[in-house]
């Protein structure tokens, strides 16, 4: 054999041996990428106000945390501060300044002091989130925010004691938009534990930064997302996607609201389809932009009618405060049932929204919503106007923005003036009837029954549907059937005011007014809470599940729920009306005291007490022009005791109660 051929098997030998080492290698490296278990790290913004200085509802959820199964591929980091609280024996001794915290191993580690800085500042969030991606490199991020919410126009965060802003759309993705070009690495999802942030602006906003958003369309009780099922779920499967994330985050939330209430929802967005929802909005909003310019009142009618009838959240008929967060598939289902205008445009944007939400729970409250709500002002076009500037800096849609904008203005611009009118009511045997005229068509019509006191002394027991047929020439008959029984809980009157009706039968979500004071407390612990109630005309009966304390006056809406429990002492309050002085004199008178003797409180109507009444309508138009009836009166001799239908009511010899009882928002006076 040669030299050569001996050279030659050799480098032969060797080179089967160099590609044999670097196969191994290969699939060493291959088998070791496959055990390799993904790292996760989960950056917690938690602004504490008055969730957790009055309720300690943050340490609630902290406490969540630490009972969750440990993982090493998990860190929890967390920013804490904007509360006036510091207890020693908390996951968190001290809120009062910002600190920074590790959850790791069931225990809490402080990382950081920052000092007394205002966490609603964007370069605050930005240097936590930066710190955060930077000190706890991982394979995966997700970044949840912990507070109120307020929903598109309001954004999130914000506490007056403590001077924290609160962080517009905008603002919010001025933050992350900042830390996310530093470190390059974006989020497989971001969460928001606070109210009314699912809106179709905030997913557009976000959708750089992120794969998925976790949102409620609704109010979020303070007890908010459940952190121990959560982080479970990635604990057991650290392999989680942001979609299985989302997906263990709403039913863990589902789990531990339904029991409290019926009016939950909280839903999981496919952000890279959210572009596909702006789309099919421009071409709504073109569209109907259009339509406006060509046929003027009946185009806007039309719209304002299916915007009155569509889901909507953030709404405080009490107190007359409201978000203007429309469901938006609800919305788009209305609009293609009863336009063939908009039949098309209407499908477009449903079928967007059914494929941007990719998981979504929600009480019985809200059947028929789809999971995305967008801004669409409705219930008061004077101070929208106003509020429309803060929209117009929102990053959406432009076409949208421009078919808003006259939408507001129309009518303000042409007030129907002397022609929303209502006659004196007519009795009937069985019925009280008077006929309405309004060319915007109307939006709600109700009865209101007030309990005659003392000479020209009217305590207000609220609003009772009425019902309205359409007459033509801008004239609708209003009618009421009289059967002498009122709303009570627990036996006693109450008053009431009507939300919202829930789809496909009679049942109607309400609110009663009332004082509330756990078991054992004095006087000077009643708040003030709107009792939520489930009522089926059908069958008379109505669930009561909670209480909770509307909306704050900065914008924001209160998470602050009350659990209801045995012993708890509930009082009825109504406004009273003083009609002997100029201006008349309104304040607020209290019903007797009771203690709840079961969980689960009796709403029912049930027959007006001996006294003297007097009967009015009350309706609002498309436009929020507001009118009142004369008032006729009736007695009632004894509990029960039937008037006779035929007798009739006498009209009121005094003048007409004034619109401002309903619309100045029953809290609004009120003072411990």
């Amino acid at each position: 054999m040669s030299r050569k051929t001996i050279r030659r098997r050799f480098m032969t030998q060797w080179f089967i041996l160099a590609i044999f080492i670097m196969l191994s290698a290969l699939l060493s490296c291959s088998s070791s990428s496959d055990n390799h278990t993904p790292t996760t790290t989960i950056l917690i913004y938690i602004e504490g106000t008055n969730l957790e200085s009055e309720y300690s509802q943050a340490t609630g959820n902290l406490k969540e945390m630490l009972a969750a199964v440990p993982a090493s591929h998990l860190n929890v980091v967390l920013a804490t501060g904007a509360a006036g609280k510091a207890v020693a024996t908390d996951p968190v001794r001290s809120w009062r300044t910002v600190k920074r915290h590790l959850i790791k191993g069931g225990t809490i580690q402080e990382l950081q002091d920052l000092g007394a800085v205002n966490m609603g500042n964007t370069a605050v969030l930005t240097d936590f989130i930066r710190w955060g991606q930077t000190t706890f490199p991982a394979d995966k991020y997700i970044l949840i925010f912990w507070d109120h919410g307020g929903g598109t126009l309001w954004g999130y965060g914000g506490d007056l004691d403590t001077d924290t802003d609160p962080m517009h759309v905008e603002d919010l993705g001025q933050a992350i938009r900042a830390a996310v070009a530093t470190t390059g690495k974006r989020f497989d999802l971001i969460g928001f534990d606070a109210c009314l942030m699912a809106t179709a602006e905030i997913a557009a906003n976000l959708a750089p930064y992120a794969n998925y958003l976790v949102a409620s369309e609704e109010l979020e009780p303070g007890q908010g997302w459940n952190y121990t099922s959560f982080l479970n779920a990635l604990a057991v499967n650290p392999h989680a996607d942001g979609l299985a994330v989302g997906v263990a985050i709403a039913n863990g939330y589902a789990a531990k609201t339904d029991p409290e209430t019926d009016d939950y929802t909280l839903s999981v967005i496919d952000l890279s389809r959210i572009d596909v929802v702006v789309t099919a909005v421009q071409e709504f909003s073109s569209l109907a932009a259009d339509q406006f310019a060509r046929f003027g009142r009946v185009a806007w009618n039309q719209l304002a009618t299916i915007r009155n009838l569509a889901d909507e959240f953030g709404a405080n008929y009490v107190n007359g405060m409201f978000k203007n967060m429309t469901d938006l598939a609800h919305f788009s289902s209305l609009l293609g049932e009863r336009s063939e205008i908009y039949r098309q445009s209407a499908a477009r944007m449903k079928e967007a929204v059914a494929q941007a939400v990719a998981y979504n729970v929600k009480g019985p409250g809200h059947a028929a919503v789809g999971g995305l709500s967008f801004y669409f002002p409705f219930h008061k076009f004077d101070s929208e106007q106003t509020d429309f500037s803060r929209y117009e800096a929102v990053p959406f849609s432009p076409a949208y923005t421009a078919f808003l904008k006259p939408f507001i203005a129309y009518p303000l611009d042409n007030p129907p003036g002397a022609l929303l009118q209502i006659t004196d009511p007519v009795a009937e045997p069985a019925a009280l009837h008077a006929t309405a005229t309004s060319p915007f068509g109307l939006a709600e019509q109700f009865i209101t029954i007030a309990q005659v006191g003392s000479k020209n002394i009217y305590n207000i027991l609220g609003m009772d549907l009425a019902s309205a047929e359409y007459l033509g020439e801008d004239r609708f008959d209003l009618s009421y059937a009289r059967d002498n029984r009122w709303f009570t809980v627990d036996g006693h009157h109450v008053t009431v005011f009507f939300e919202h009706r829930e789809q496909g039968g009679d049942t109607y979500a309400l609110a009663v007014a009332a004082l509330y004071r756990p078991k054992g407390t004095g006087i000077d612990k009643n708040q003030p809470v709107n009792l939520d109630v489930r009522y089926d005309y059908a069958t008379n009966s109505g669930v009561i599940r909670t209480a909770w304390g509307g909306l704050q006056p900065f914008g924001m809406a209160s998470r602050v729920q009350v659990d209801l429990n045995i012993g708890d002492i509930i009082t009825p309050i109504f406004l009273t009306v003083d009609m002997s002085t100029t201006p008349e004199t309104i304040t607020y008178s209290y019903g007797t005291p009771f203690a709840m003797s079961d969980e689960k409180l009796i709403f029912k109507r049930s027959p007006i007490a001996t006294g003297a009444y007097l009967m009015l309508f009350q309706v609002r138009d498309l436009a929020n022009n507001f009118e009142i009836s004369n008032p006729f009166t009736f007695s009632v001799d004894s509990p029960g005791k039937q008037i006779a239908m035929s007798a009739p009511m006498q009209q009121m010899k005094m003048p007409k109660l004034p619109t401002s009882i309903f619309q100045q928002g029953f809290w609004n006076g009120w003072k411990p």
